[in-house]
């Protein structure tokens, strides 16, 4: 059990009480008469913490050899972020890298309190997966709730619009069988022609859902991906000053619980010529998620309760677990962030367990020494 004392939430002072991780109780002054555990906030802001839909948690890149494999990403730096859930999938290196080794990572972070998933398959297709079947990965490995896929990317395995309607239909299926999103995530590059014309080919000659599909680093297709959103689906952009304008282009012209932001943190940036050739490579970093959030609301006049929402209330909708984590809510699992007066994470909760406090990451991990 955990009591959270004077918190400031939408300008109201309230206790939070929760049981096994799950909030029971939002009200003033809830009486501590079994001294149980108790954090004093004294008037902090609290916000629901980040759910971050597109993390390379074992690391990306690979694009200029071996020497440009990104590092894989530190449960410290995932909760100083203020994200305590996280998707976990691979990027165009599924050759050195494996979807075992991403389960593997992934199992790791939730011993860790981090609420993980992750995504079979990577860029290319036929995908990766672990038992030989997309839709056996989704139905009988419990972290995995989907499918990675490249598209409109010169790095992509230029997959046919009959190959895209059976792969969505392998996640498809798995997500019923198992009760999950079944979600076929797609990369699109800045550098492809394509957009989302198979997408929306498929879904004009198809049954398979719209919500299937889930097209990432959308600032590049901004306009298809508006055209998709008002068709029903969701849409994820990716954290970053370079995107800004492009969110703000989505907010201002498609249902706003339909947008999603992500880090693709620990994934590699790679600056591309006009003719692919590689002209360099940099890393993303988990923390681009809150700053892209304050970073709209500076730029743009929106306000921070409303741009979370991005990576918490849309992004639990979109991944449908909004009935465990997403807001502040009496049945929800305690997943929360406390701001200081600059905006700056000072407090965060994972499933009810105190996690950071006064800045500090108080878990001791095996090897964070190291």
């Amino acid at each position: 059990m955990l009591l959270v004392k004077n918190a400031n939430y939408n300008g109201n002072g309230v206790d939070i009480l929760s049981l096994d991780g799950k909030i029971t109780k939002i009200e003033e002054n809830i009486k501590n008469y079994y001294g149980i555990e108790e954090i004093d906030l004294n008037g902090k802001r609290i916000f629901p913490s980040l759910i971050d839909g597109h993390v390379h948690v074992t690391g990306g890149g690979g694009e200029m050899g071996p020497t440009s494999r990104v590092p894989e990403i530190k449960y410290e730096d995932i909760i100083m972020a203020g994200v305590t859930t996280v998707v976990g999938l691979l990027g165009t290196d599924s050759t050195t890298r494996s979807v075992e080794n991403l389960v593997s990572k992934v199992k790791a972070l939730n011993e860790y309190n981090v609420r993980a998933f992750a995504l079979t398959g990577a860029y290319e297709y036929p995908s990766k997966t672990i038992t030989g079947s997309v839709k056996k990965d989704i139905t009988y490995i419990s972290e995995i709730i989907g499918c990675k896929l490249a598209i409109s990317d010169h790095r992509a395995s230029y997959i046919t619009e009959d190959e895209l309607v059976r792969l969505a239909s392998e996640c498809y299926l798995g997500g019923l069988f198992a009760g999950k999103v079944g979600e076929l995530h797609m990369h699109t590059g800045g550098l492809g022609k394509e957009g989302l014309s198979k997408v929306f080919a498929v879904l004009e000659k198809h049954e398979i859902p719209i919500k299937t599909f889930r097209p990432t680093h959308c600032k590049n297709i901004v306009d298809d991906a508006v055209k998709f959103m008002n068709m029903g689906g969701y849409a994820d952009f990716t954290a970053g000053e370079s995107g800004l304008d492009a969110i703000d282009y989505a907010i201002k012209n498609a249902p706003f619980d339909r947008i999603t932001l992500s880090s693709d943190s620990n994934g590699s940036v790679p600056i591309w010529s006009k003719d692919k050739d590689l002209l360099g490579i940099g890393a993303a970093k988990i923390t681009e998620l809150f700053d892209t959030i304050k970073a709209l609301c500076k730029n743009y006049g929106y306000e921070l309760k409303d741009m979370i929402k991005l990576a918490s209330t849309n992004a639990a909708k979109a991944l449908e677990i909004d009935k465990i984590t997403g807001e502040i809510k009496e049945g929800l699992s305690l997943d929360l962030m406390a701001l200081d007066d600059n905006d700056g994470i000072d407090t965060v909760i994972s499933k009810g367990i105190l996690e950071m406090s006064d800045k500090k990451v108080l878990r001791k991990t095996n090897f964070s020494d190291f």
